[in-house]
C-alpha cells in the first residue's frame, strides 16, 4: 500500500519584473530582479536533511516533464516536488503529475481524464489506479508529494492527465527495484 502525504499544495512563486535602462544610465549594472522564493524549497532541503531522497520534477509548455525516469526500492520513502514552470494559463495548459499502479494503463486513464475536468482531470471512476497525485497546476504553482515506494517491484507509469498531454509525450516510470 502507498503512503501518501500532500503539503503546501498549489503555492504560487511570485515573479519580480523590471525595466531596461539606456547604457550609461544609473543603476547597478547586472541587478537582476527579485524572484520569491518557492516555500516548498524550504521543505525539500528538510526533507533531504532528513534522509528522503527528493525529485524536483518540472512541467513545462512544451508538454514535457523533465525526468521521464525515477528509480527508487520497494518500500523507500521519497519526495516528489512537482512545479509546473510553465507560463501558460492554467485552463489551457495546466499540468499535473499522477503515479499510477503498474497495471494501469497510462493512455486509457488519460482518455478517461479527459471527462474528469472538475475533478482537475482525476477521473473518480479510475481512482484505484491512482497511487499519488497532484492537484491540476498552473504557471509557477508546485505540490509536494511524500511517498511510499510499493512493495512488488516493476514500472509503474506517471502521467499529465491533462487532455492531450499524454500523447504529446508527458509521462514517465517510477522504476521500483532492488
Amino acid at each position: 500500500m502507498l503512503a501518501l502525504a500532500a503539503g503546501a499544495a498549489g503555492v504560487t512563486a511570485g515573479l519580480g519584473v523590471s525595466g531596461c535602462k539606456p547604457a550609461g544610465s544609473e543603476g547597478s549594472a547586472g541587478a537582476k530582479p527579485a524572484v520569491a522564493a518557492d516555500p516548498l524549497d524550504a521543505q525539500v532541503a528538510a526533507d533531504k536533511a532528513a534522509g528522503l531522497r527528493v525529485f524536483v520534477v518540472t512541467g513545462n509548455d512544451n508538454m514535457k516533464y523533465n525526468l521521464a525516469r525515477l528509480e527508487v526500492s520497494p518500500g523507500e520513502k521519497f519526495v516528489v516536488l512537482f512545479k509546473n514552470i510553465g507560463v501558460q494559463p492554467k485552463e489551457a495548459m495546466g499540468h499535473n503529475w499522477v503515479l499510477l499502479d503498474k497495471s494501469a494503463d497510462g493512455r486509457a486513464y488519460c482518455q478517461a481524464a479527459v471527462k474528469a475536468k472538475d475533478h482537475d482531470y482525476l477521473p473518480p471512476a479510475h481512482a484505484s489506479q491512482v497511487l499519488a497525485a497532484t492537484k491540476l497546476l498552473g504557471p509557477g504553482e508546485s505540490e509536494r508529494l511524500e511517498i511510499t515506494a510499493p512493495a512488488a517491484t516493476g514500472n509503474y507509469p506517471y502521467v499529465c492527465s491533462f487532455p492531450a498531454h499524454y500523447d504529446l509525450g508527458m509521462k514517465g516510470l517510477l522504476v521500483v527495484s532492488p
